[in-house]
């Protein structure tokens, strides 16, 4: 007796958690945001395609937000589910069910992408437009200290 396998990728989580989740791992992304006190969200982003940046691996993390400008800023954690060579993931932090039932995957910067970006554009990571002012008064030292330690808090 055969089983028939779907070749057809999920198209939101929802058909991931109801389907067969052989193949997917959960995995730890990260991302980054400006730290504010409005509503929105602020994130860093790739500047050819305007996605927020999510990432596994940290030291991409880092080489990205030390690349932005400095800015009060902080790491967002997300838990994903992720298809092995997929370079997408379906964040399972997302709510309300609404985004679970109809939410796309997220596109994930990966190595050679993160590489490609970086050789070929002067400045190929920025923060999304909208929100004004609140520059940090880092030095370049300092900046540079701050996301390190950062980092060194992962998991």
């Amino acid at each position: 007796m055969s089983v028939a396998v779907s070749s057809k990728a999920p198209a939101n989580l929802y058909e991931v958690i109801a389907g067969d989740q052989e193949g997917f791992k959960l995995k730890l992304g990260y991302s980054l945001l400006l730290t504010h006190e409005l509503m929105g969200y602020f994130p860093a982003i790739v500047n050819a395609n305007s996605e927020t940046i999510l990432v596994f691996e940290k030291d991409i993390l880092q080489a990205v937000w030390k690349s932005l400008p400095p800015r009060s800023s902080h790491i967002l954690q997300t838990l994903c589910y992720v298809q092995e060579g997929s370079s997408s993931a379906f964040s399972i932090n997302r709510s309300p069910l609404q985004d679970i039932l109809t939410g796309a995957p997220h596109p994930v910067l990966t190595r050679p992408e993160f590489e490609f970006f970086r050789s070929s554009q002067e400045e190929p990571f920025s923060w999304a437009p909208g929100l004004f002012g609140d520059f940090s008064r880092h030095t370049p030292i300092s900046w540079a200290a701050m996301i390190d330690n950062e980092i060194a808090k992962l998991p």
